[in-house]
């Protein structure tokens, strides 16, 4: 390959990963807010009102903070519109998860959010559903109004 096929291939390709690096950063914006847990199931046993009224997840760029549950909890999250469902990566950096990387898979409709994640940190769900007998954590959000 000539200097200049490489280099038109070189831009090309860049040219891709802006494009992507600005599709995530777009998507990424829609789910930026203060999230109300209205529902949590973990291995299949859901969550007792009093916790879930309780707690809540703020989204900013690239970070959250998780508040009213026993201690509260810090970190990064990163989507992957590669994945089908998205794909969501969190990764405590304060709290009970420093230093853990938990595979999720998120879906945004309008006010509402569905996570769930593997809180043995091994694989990435392929469905929202918590079973019994799993690590899998469903939760669902509503998106609180400012």
């Amino acid at each position: 390959m000539s200097m200049l096929g490489m280099l038109i291939a070189t831009l090309l390709v860049a040219g891709v990963v802006r494009t992507d690096d600005a599709r995530n950063a777009d998507v990424s914006k829609k789910f930026i807010g203060t999230w109300q847990l209205t529902r949590g199931v973990v291995g299949g046993n859901a969550l007792p009102e009093e916790v879930v009224k309780n707690i809540r997840l703020e989204l900013t760029d690239g970070k959250y903070m998780l508040t009213g549950a026993e201690s509260p909890d810090e970190g990064t999250w990163t989507l992957h519109l590669d994945k089908k469902p998205l794909g969501m990566d969190v990764t405590g950096t304060d709290g009970p998860n420093n230093g853990k990387t938990f595979l999720a898979i998120v879906e945004l409709g309008g006010d509402r959010m569905k996570i769930c994640y593997d809180l043995s940190g091994q694989t990435r769900p392929t469905t929202f559903e918590s079973k019994e007998k799993t690590l899998l954590f469903l939760a669902e959000y509503t998106r609180v109004k400012q």
